[in-house]
């Protein structure tokens, strides 16, 4: 609370500055200063690049992945929640999912890749202009949960310029030899007179399965992995008016994926957990409404251990769990439907430079479809029951809008700010599969009257945020503050028929259920406030240094509040906690830039400091199985980042980089059992007179709970890369990153508590110690080398990109990732061609 005293005195004061600017009638003149600086959209002001701001060009990003995290994975501080060949989620300083605010042209993503990391981003690197990172202040202008970075993904789906020779546009093909991935990709402008454009995008991507160096499933060697195999398409149509004064556009897009699950196996499918007791009638239909006294004393899985593999036997208990390749595992089915509307106003009234207006409109779903089981009437393995029904699905319907004021500056004051409206109506449940079904009718079940199964229930968000930013040049000093509220109403649509059929028929089976009061079925409410102050001091035309200071609130996610079930893509169940309390941080960055005709650097420290820390606990694991429940704990990460580069000439360029990120989860509290008395021995009762049986209290049977490391720590990494470029139009480059091994590994401390109410002496069990342990990961080596060419023709220029990854054919296993056993791609070239017209 001190903290976020100090840190609220002189953001009122910088910000008090700017309700003078907007009292100002006068015409102030703005003065800019150019940087060398590719345009940054993410930020409003010309001026205030950072050292850990980061901007991805196209050049960069049509060699790379075709999915958001591996494309950006070898920069400095950002890794990958690497999924197959399907999809990624960047991880930037340790920290992922809901802290990691992904936008497209400013705008957030509305899909499902914050539930899952096998879910892909909605949004396309390789049919966009460029990729923004953005840390610090300007992070408010888009999320109260992201001091890590906002991620910002910009294309041309709504133009914003008219073509000056009536046309304009990109078309790139490319091939990879390792996987067969075929992509093409064309991107183009068209003039319809003086002030309006047309903009067509598309996108085709086929890959199948990629090779590996090596590796055994059921104990035959294979160099394929699978399920990895990948299928997209992408369509957009948009249309704009632009004049001097004023742009309004609109785009409409349609996206469809389908790739495979990796790492699956049939033992999955028949497991069962036993988490939680049943007593309370409500837990039946909605078991997110879980208390910690449900959670029984030792969770633990069942009938994990005698099941079919993909090869048609039936293996004994004791099999490990592992994956197979014997027929193609489960996959998933997506298809996105998405809006966008941008307005641009100049100059609308005194004191105000522009207005802008963005919304979005976004009907996201997606299929978890099984595999298939074997009909063990007919023991005919082409005989698939289940092939191709879904297991889970997913919908999300979301609405975004956004308005923004950017007022005129005073003496060096520049400000904008704005406020942000978004609703979306989500649900993932578990469809009755044709199996569930005949085993119902087989026992004269009717499952069209059964309760639906969610993994998520049905809810409605509502969050509505104002936000807040200046920026003000002392002298050769730029300051900046910024401010974002945010409050969230999340509202689950109960079944009131379910709830009372329920409770009516445990009346009759558990009367002592209704001991217990009826759960608060009223909606979730929650505010959060978060504050930044930001410095750039430019010490002299070759230094600066930067830093940063914020308190973040950040508000639980409806999966961290209410999921609950089986999580087919990351082998888990998986369980929320309707108790979690708003996250808090405190969160200090320093950065450090040089700039010279030959060397280059830019570096930043971290550190955050959580209270409230949501994570996703392991309760349980069985070989590559685990066990989650979302929880909270004090929290402090710290990290180093960047690069130094040294200029040859103007032709060739060697740069050293690399980053390092470490922490710790604290302040659990221990698990408190039953006492423990002595042996029993006779003594004098004198208030009764009379000789009775005694104990001693020796003591409180309790399981400490230490400190343990975050869950999925990034391993450390330390690279080069060499640039040179050539006359004619050729360029070279080599890039190496060492990947350190990470055995800085969480382990959950945790108490088998079904026995502690029967300990009497020391020899009973009471609460009894075990443990959790997060699996460690070996290092590896990367190496890549690429060949470009670059030929003009008139107004038309050719590309040819010639690049091979991984050239040492290392079996990379990603630590933060979700599946850290799948093996990434070994060994690939690729060839790139691209048109510029």
């Amino acid at each position: 609370m001190y903290f976020h005293k100090c840190l609220l005195i002189p953001f009122c004061v910088l910000l008090g500055i700017t309700v003078t600017v907007q009292a100002q009638t006068q015409k102030i003149e703005d003065i800019n200063v150019e940087e060398n600086i590719a345009t940054f959209h993410s930020s409003p002001f010309v001026q205030g690049k950072k050292p850990s701001d980061l901007i991805v060009k196209k050049d960069i990003l049509k060699l790379r992945s075709a999915t958001l995290g591996n494309a950006l994975s070898n920069q400095p501080g950002i890794h990958s929640n690497a999924y197959g060949g399907g999809a990624s989620r960047p991880v930037i300083r340790a920290q992922e999912g809901v802290r990691i605010k992904i936008l497209n042209n400013n705008m957030d993503v509305i899909d499902a890749s914050v539930i899952s990391p096998d879910h892909v981003v909605a949004a396309d690197t390789l049919l966009s202009s460029q990729v923004e990172i953005l840390r610090g202040t300007p992070t408010l202008l888009y999320a109260s949960a992201s001091p890590a970075g906002v991620i910002n993904v910009i294309d041309n789906s709504v133009p914003t310029e008219v073509p000056t020779k009536g046309y304009e546009g990109e078309a790139i093909v490319r091939y990879n030899t390792n996987n067969h991935e075929k992509v093409g990709t064309i991107g183009t402008t068209f003039a319809l007179g003086k002030n309006i454009a047309l903009r067509f995008e598309g996108l085709k991507r086929h890959a199948e399965n990629y090779k590996v160096p090596s590796m055994k499933i059921n104990g035959a060697d294979t160099t394929t992995m699978p399920d990895t195999y990948n299928k997209s398409q992408v369509a957009s149509l948009g249309l704009s008016y632009i004049s001097e004064k004023a742009m309004l556009g609109v785009a409409y897009r349609d996206r469809r994926d389908k790739y495979g699950i990796p790492g699956h196996n049939h033992e999955f499918d028949t497991c069962a957990e036993h988490f939680m007791t049943w007593e309370k009638y409500w837990l039946g239909p909605y078991p997110h409404l879980m208390e910690d006294e449900d959670v029984i004393g030792f969770p633990h899985f069942d009938r994990c251990r005698r099941v079919h593999f993909h090869d048609g036997v039936l293996h004994e208990p004791g099999k490990p769990v592992n994956f197979e390749n014997y027929s193609s595992g489960p996959w998933i089915d997506m298809h996105t439907k998405k809006w966008d509307v941008r307005g641009e106003l100049k100059n609308p009234f005194a004191g105000i430079e522009k207005i802008n207006l963005s919304y979005t409109y976004s009907n996201y779903f997606h299929d978890e479809k099984d595999p298939g089981v074997q009909n063990e009437l007919t023991k005919n393995f082409d005989e698939l029951i289940n092939y191709g029904h879904p297991t889970a699905n997913f919908s999300h319907k979301g609405h975004n809008a956004r308005l923004e004021f950017h007022h005129k500056p005073v003496d060096g004051l520049k400000g904008v700010f704005g406020m942000q409206y978004q609703t979306l109506d989500s649900i993932a449940q578990v469809p009755y599969l044709p199996t569930d079904q005949l085993n119902a009718w087989l026992s004269g079940v009717n499952l069209s009257k059964a309760d639906p199964r969610h993994l998520l229930p049905p809810h409605k968000l509502k969050q509505i945020s104002f936000f807040g930013l200046e920026q003000l040049r002392v002298g050769n000093v730029l300051l900046s503050a910024g401010f974002r509220y945010e409050r969230q109403h999340i509202d689950i649509d109960y079944n009131e028929e379910i709830l009372k059929r329920h409770k009516e028929a445990f009346k009759h089976t558990k009367p002592v259920a209704f001991e217990h009061k009826d759960p608060d079925y009223s909606a979730y409410e929650e505010h959060a406030l978060s504050m930044s102050l930001g410095m750039i001091w430019d010490i002299n035309d070759y230094l600066s240094l930067a830093g940063t200071i914020s308190h973040n609130e950040r508000l639980p996610s409806p999966m961290e509040l209410y999921f609950h079930g089986k999580h087919l893509a990351t082998h888990t169940f998986e369980h929320g906690n309707k108790n979690l309390k708003p996250e808090e941080s405190n969160n200090f960055e320093l950065g450090f830039s040089f700039y010279s005709d030959h060397w280059e650097a830019n570096l930043s420290a971290y550190m955050n400091n959580f209270e409230n820390y949501i994570f996703n606990e392991d309760i349980a694991s069985d070989e590559t199985l685990y066990m989650r429940r979302f929880a909270q704990s004090k929290a402090r990460i710290f990290g180093l980042e960047g690069s130094i580069s040294y200029r040859f000439n103007d032709n060739h360029k060697l740069t050293v980089m690399g980053d390092v990120v470490n922490g710790k989860l604290s302040g659990f509290s221990d698990f408190i059992g039953a006492k423990i008395f002595g042996p029993e021995y006779e003594c004098y009762d004198e208030e009764w007179d009379e000789w009775t049986t005694c104990w001693d209290l020796l003591g409180i049977n309790k399981v400490e709970r230490p400190d343990r490391k975050p869950p999925r720590l990034p391993p450390a990494r330390l690279g080069l890369r060499w640039e040179s470029k050539f006359n004619n139009g050729w360029a070279f480059s080599v890039d190496y990153m060492h990947v350190f091994d990470q055995n800085k590994i969480s382990i959950s401390t945790l108490a088998d508590r079904s026995h502690r109410d029967d300990i009497s002496t020391p020899e009973d069990e009471g609460l009894v110690k075990y443990e959790v342990r997060e699996l460690p990961t070996k290092g590896y080596d990367l190496l890549g080398v690429g060949v470009q060419y670059e030929k003009k023709f008139g107004d038309k220029t050719l590309t040819v990109d010639l690049r091979g990854d991984n050239l040492l054919n290392q079996n990379v296993r990603i630590h933060n990732s979700a599946l850290p056993y799948v093996s990434q791609m070994g060994r690939n070239f690729s060839l790139n061609l691209g048109l510029r017209f």
